[in-house]
């Protein structure tokens, strides 16, 4: 992959997140959880289409 083809992806990357962040059915922003001084989730974001599965895994 060439500078140019990188950047056409890293484009179209960014052209696809805008496009689903629009139409997310369940939008999740800048989430922190903490456990007393455990960091479990640290600014995470995500967007979740209609009828798309989705599950987050950690340990228990």
């Amino acid at each position: 992959m060439n500078s140019t083809s990188q950047v056409n992806a890293s484009e179209a990357a960014r052209a696809t997140a805008a496009a689903s962040s629009r139409d997310a059915f369940v939008r999740i922003e800048n989430v922190v959880k903490k456990f007393g001084d455990s960091v479990a989730v640290n600014n995470v974001s995500l967007n979740i289409a209609k009828n798309e599965l989705f599950a987050l895994l950690g340990s228990s």
